[in-house]
């Protein structure tokens, strides 16, 4: 029987160690498709309120919270990036030049 989320686990683990283990964090937020990769993110102490599990239709979910009702979209997410992942620009045409480099006058988190 095969168990990909005991190898992502393990990957996850291998990356955390790269950034000095326990004291600092290398992962802010995950993203799957499945449940057991929210259990995944888990294993690396990645809040539940930060794992998002993406379905076949594009939804967003955060399955392990208490409140599993919640659904969004990629879409939707864009406008909220800034509040998921801080240091993220809302507008990007504000934050970047036409080439796709990041503005250095626009502090993160500007929109």
């Amino acid at each position: 029987m095969r168990k990909p989320e005991l190898f992502k686990m393990a990957c996850l683990r291998d990356i955390q160690r790269l950034f000095g283990g326990g004291s600092r964090n290398a992962f802010y937020a995950g993203f799957g498709n499945r449940i057991t990769d929210a259990m995944s993110y888990r294993s690396v102490n990645v809040p539940s309120s930060r794992i998002f599990t993406i379905d076949s239709y594009g939804e967003v979910k955060m399955e392990l919270l208490e409140l599993a009702g919640y659904k969004s979209s990629y879409i939707h997410m864009v406008g909220g990036r800034v509040e998921v992942i801080p240091g993220t620009c809302a507008d990007w045409e504000v934050c970047h030049h036409e080439d796709g480099s990041r503005r250095p006058d626009v502090p993160s988190g500007s929109s």
